[in-house]
């Protein structure tokens, strides 16, 4: 278990070790998820942390991608 204390400006520090976990970084934003008396911490991430999923060697269109996407996909369930 880790715990973390309150400022008096309602602020807490996430432990080390959670961050790691969730691969924050500095300025990354969270959301604040209510299950009955439980939070969940989530990270939020951006479309462009996705940069760079996608191998390819040329330029591709939206199309493309998303046809490298499925094609992609397919291959790591074996319907190739």
């Amino acid at each position: 278990m880790f715990t973390s204390s309150v400022t008096q400006k309602g602020q807490v520090t996430i432990p080390k070790k959670i961050r790691n976990i969730l691969s924050l970084q500095a300025n990354d934003q969270v959301a604040f998820i209510r299950r009955g008396d439980h939070i969940i911490i989530k990270p939020l991430r951006s479309i462009f942390s996705l940069k760079g999923l996608v191998k390819s060697d040329k330029e591709m269109d939206s199309d493309q991608i998303r046809d490298r996407v499925k094609k992609d996909i397919a291959a790591k369930l074996g319907r190739e």
